[in-house]
């Protein structure tokens, strides 16, 4: 068998040029039409991709209120903190049962949720934090909700800015001072 030399290998080039060449020049559809499926593909594969991201913000996240948060060791106390990865995961479902009602929080969960910062660090908050999630609220109720009933995603801070009126937020920057 020959081997194949660089002038060989041009002279194949050409000749493949030129019959695509003859090709084109005798049905010049052909091209339109490579042209037009390659597009499609393209456009298919753009499609497929949007379609795939907007698909992956309605889903809900299974993290939300303390579900499913595994990160590491869950008695590792992480630097600045002072609760565990299970108390953190402890208090953000805590958080949104208290958080879980028709309108603003009453007297008593807000004592609930007063309680569950009492004593923690700002660490101790990202903990909840992450832990909490970003759960859906229905924005007709404030209640914990699914997309279909109108649920946005919302992490802690937003849920506590949208459950609590300024008096709260005001008593809860003393008992978790730098975080309010």
């Amino acid at each position: 068998m020959k081997s194949l030399t660089t002038s060989t290998a041009l002279d194949s080039i050409k000749a493949t040029s030129k019959r695509v060449k003859n090709s084109v020049a005798s049905n010049p559809m052909t091209l339109v039409y490579g042209v037009l499926g390659v597009a499609s593909l393209f456009l298919l594969y753009k499609v497929g991709r949007t379609a795939g991201n907007a698909l992956d913000s309605i889903k809900d996240d299974p993290n939300a209120g303390g579900g499913n948060f595994d990160n590491g060791n869950p008695s590792e106390v992480k630097d600045g903190a002072t609760i565990t990865l299970a108390q953190a995961q402890t208090s953000a479902a805590i958080l949104l049962e208290a958080m879980h009602t028709i309108g603003g929080v009453s007297r008593s969960e807000f004592e609930r949720i007063k309680n569950v910062f009492k004593g923690r660090t700002i660490q101790d908050y990202v903990l909840m934090s992450k832990a909490f999630g970003e759960p859906r609220r229905s924005i007709i109720t404030g209640e914990s909700s699914v997309l279909v009933l109108g649920g946005v995603k919302m992490n802690l801070s937003q849920w506590l800015a949208k459950e609590l009126d300024d008096e709260q937020i005001d008593e809860l920057s003393l008992v978790i001072p730098g975080v309010f």
